[in-house]
């Protein structure tokens, strides 16, 4: 079992269709049964993206006129 379903042997190339079908299958198997294969975590590297940097202006407060005095 462990031989067939777990660790599958892959088809040569002058195999029939059928032996590939059968050999997907059995590799999803031993997916859903915890064995990893090197080919999913042939990823790019992820690109971090930095944002701009937003400038956000200052409003200055208008001066009151003075009043009033002495």
């Amino acid at each position: 079992w462990f031989s067939t379903v777990i660790n599958p042997k892959k088809p040569t190339e002058n195999q029939p269709f059928s032996d590939f079908e059968l050999y997907s299958f059995r590799k999803a198997t031993s997916m859903y049964f915890g064995v990893v294969y090197p080919d999913q975590f042939k990823t790019e590297p992820i690109k971090k993206k930095t944002a701009p940097k937003k400038v956000i202006p200052v409003k200055k407060k208008k001066k009151l006129p003075v009043e009033g005095g002495c």
